[in-house]
């Protein structure tokens, strides 16, 4: 896979990522809400 910034990447993420890399992602995403909770921030 040759990476090129692609019109349309960054809009639509998860149609050019594959689902292993998305639940990476989601993962990823949940343990930063956690740490976030951890430190009693409340950014969104």
């Amino acid at each position: 896979m040759v990476k090129k910034k692609q019109k349309g990447y960054f809009k639509k993420p998860t149609q050019v990522l594959n689902e292993v890399e998305v639940k990476k992602v989601n993962r990823i995403y949940k343990s930063l809400l956690e740490e976030m909770k951890k430190r009693g921030r409340k950014n969104g």
